[in-house]
């Protein structure tokens, strides 16, 4: 009796212990298979981030390129006007300056000669700032002539016409109509002393 009993109990032990043994393989297959599909996951991922940085290291390189070929044109642009900025200062016009005598009813020339043009910066309380060697947002151009430094003016005209108050009141006599105007035309020339300072005014005349 006590030997079947524990015949009995000995399997039944056996038989737990072999379920328990197939329940532990079963879910370390399980986890085995889930680790499984987390590395393919990471592996992925792996795989979109080092394409992803790939990418932006041929962006990053084409950026820096193309900087480093602008900052080379800009030194080269830097090197070439250190050279030649001494040539752009005395940079001038050559042109034909014609006076004329107000005094007549009919102008006539009483002056013409080759003259090296240089152009007028802003005037400010009868008085021009500098002398630049370019025509560019200038508004005067002047010259000297037998000592005497002239000017007159000399820049774009639907922009001089529109500014007519900002741009000629304090520097020139004004003749004609200001209203309808549509051009400028040059009377006589006024002049200048050493400090750019405006002894006489030139003369223009609107139509």
């Amino acid at each position: 009796m006590i030997e079947n009993i524990i015949k009995d109990y000995g399997l039944f032990i056996i038989i737990a212990e072999t379920v328990l043994v197939i329940a532990l393989l079963l879910w370390r297959l399980s986890s085995d298979d889930d680790s499984t599909d987390e590395i393919d996951e990471l592996k992925q991922d792996k795989k979109g981030l080092e394409k992803q940085l790939v990418e932006k290291n041929k962006l990053l390189y084409d950026y820096t390129r193309a900087l480093n070929e602008a900052n080379s044109k800009l030194k080269q642009w830097s090197d070439w006007y250190e050279q030649n900025k001494h040539l752009l200062e005395r940079q001038e016009q050559k042109s034909n300056v014609i006076e004329f005598d107000l005094s007549q009813d009919n102008k006539h020339q009483v002056n013409t000669s080759q003259v090296l043009y240089q152009y007028l910066q802003e005037a400010n309380d009868g008085k021009f700032m500098r002398i630049l060697p370019s025509p560019e947002k200038c508004y005067f151009r002047t010259w000297e002539d037998d000592g005497v430094r002239k000017y007159e003016f000399c820049g774009n005209v639907a922009k001089a016409l529109a500014n007519i108050n900002a741009i000629f009141d304090d520097v020139c006599e004004i003749e004609g109509k200001r209203r309808g105007a549509t051009e400028i035309e040059n009377v006589a020339a006024g002049t200048l002393d050493s400090e750019l300072r405006i002894t006489s005014k030139a003369k223009i005349r609107l139509k």
